[in-house]
C-alpha cells in the first residue's frame, strides 16, 4: 500500500502519464494493485497541482510512514533519500496549534535563511538560536504560514514524530537538499496507516478543521 499511495501521488501530480512512457510502464505497474478509492481520489486532486516547470521536474514526497523525503525526477526516478522527523501528532493539519504534519500536495514558496531563528516555548523563553537549523523551505499551505521543511540543532529527533508540525532534516542533509528545490516545486506529504486512523476519528468526531472554516 505504500508504494501504491507513492504513485497515486505522482499521478496527482502529473497528470496523465502518457507523455512519458518510462513513467507510463512504472505507473502502471504500481497502479495494478489499487483499489478505486485511490484511483478516484487522484483524479479529483489533478486540476490543482502545481506543475514542475525547472529543475528537470523534480518534486519532493514526505513519507509520514516511512519518515523519509524523497527527491524524484520526472521520470519517476527517486534521486536521494532522507531520514526526517515530523509532527508529534498523529493525522492530517487541523488547527494552527496543533503539532500534526499537514498532508497533501503543496509547493515551495520560498527557501529562508534561518541561522538567527529560535523556537519560542509555551512558557515565553526563546532557545538558542540554529533551532530550525540554517535554511527553513516555506511552503505554500494557507492558511497556515508557518509549516515548512528545516534543519534542527536535535538531530536525536531525526527518525521519530516529535516536531511542531514542519518537517525537520539534519542540517548536512538538508543543505544537501538545497541543490534540488526550486520556487512552487511540488511537495507531496503522504499519511502513515496510523495517520488515516487518526484522520477517521476526528471526521467521525464532528470536528472541523481550521481550513475548512476560513477557504
Amino acid at each position: 500500500m505504500k508504494r501504491i499511495c507513492s504513485v497515486i501521488a505522482l499521478l496527482m501530480l502529473f497528470g496523465s502519464p502518457t507523455a512519458n512512457s518510462e513513467y507510463n510502464e512504472f505507473a502502471s505497474e504500481m497502479l495494478s494493485g489499487a483499489d478505486s478509492m485511490y484511483e478516484h481520489a487522484a483524479k479529483n486532486a489533478r486540476s490543482r497541482i502545481p506543475e514542475p516547470n525547472s529543475k528537470n521536474g523534480m518534486f519532493l514526497v514526505v513519507s509520514k510512514s516511512d519518515m523519509t523525503l524523497t527527491v524524484y525526477d520526472l521520470a519517476s526516478t527517486p534521486l536521494r533519500t532522507f531520514d526526517i522527523c515530523c509532527g508529534s501528532e498523529y493525522g492530517d493539519k487541523q488547527t494552527v496549534r496543533d503539532l500534526r504534519t499537514p498532508e497533501g500536495v503543496f509547493k515551495v514558496r520560498r527557501v529562508e535563511d534561518s541561522k538567527a531563528w529560535r523556537e519560542r516555548f509555551d512558557n515565553g523563553t526563546y532557545s538558542r538560536p540554529g533551532a530550525y537549523g540554517p535554511y527553513f523551505i516555506r511552503l505554500d499551505y494557507p492558511p497556515y504560514h508557518h509549516i515548512g521543511i528545516h534543519g534542527t540543532y536535535a538531530p536525536e529527533s531525526i527518525g521519530h514524530r516529535d516536531s511542531h508540525g514542519c518537517v525537520r532534516l539534519r542540517n548536512a542533509d538538508l543543505c544537501e537538499l538545497l541543490q534540488y528545490v526550486y520556487e512552487d516545486m511540488p511537495v507531496i506529504i503522504t499519511p502513515s496507516a496510523e495517520d488515516q486512523k487518526a484522520n477517521g476519528e476526528f471526521l467521525l468526531s464532528g470536528g472541523v478543521a481550521d481550513r475548512i472554516t476560513i477557504e
